[in-house]
C-alpha cells in the first residue's frame, strides 16, 4: 500500500447528507489529519491522524508502522488487536486519480 492519499475534496464530501468538516486537510501521509466517519460519531466528520496510536505507544513515532494492516493477523497483532475487539471502524473518504485506474494490477 502507498504511504500517501489524496483525501476526498470537500465539493465531493458535500455530495454525503453530513454538515461539511470543520478542518483543514490536505494530501494524507502518516501522521495527517484527514476526516474520516467513525462508527461511535456517525453523523459527523471526526479529525483523525493518518496511522494507528496503540494505547501503550510512547510517542507519534508509531504511526510511520502502523498506517496498514494485513486483515488476516489483524486480530492478532498488538498494534490493532484492541481497537479491533472493540468494533473501531471507520469510513476514509478517498479520491482516486485517473492514472490509479488504468493501473495493473
Amino acid at each position: 500500500m502507498c504511504a500517501n492519499y489524496r483525501p476526498a475534496s470537500r465539493e465531493a464530501l458535500s455530495a454525503l447528507p453530513l454538515p461539511p468538516p470543520d478542518f483543514g486537510y490536505g494530501e494524507a501521509y502518516p501522521g495527517s489529519v484527514v476526516p474520516v466517519v467513525t462508527n461511535f460519531a456517525p453523523r459527523q466528520w471526526v479529525p483523525a491522524i493518518f496511522g494507528l496510536v496503540p494505547a501503550w505507544a510512547h510517542d507519534l513515532k508509531i504511526i510511520r508502522s502502523t498506517y496498514n494492516a494485513r486483515s488476516e493477523t489483524l486480530g492478532e497483532k498488538p498494534s490493532f488487536r484492541h481497537a479491533w475487539q472493540r468494533g473501531q471502524l471507520c469510513i476514509i473518504p478517498a479520491e482516486v486519480q485517473c492514472s490509479q485506474l488504468n493501473a495493473p494490477l
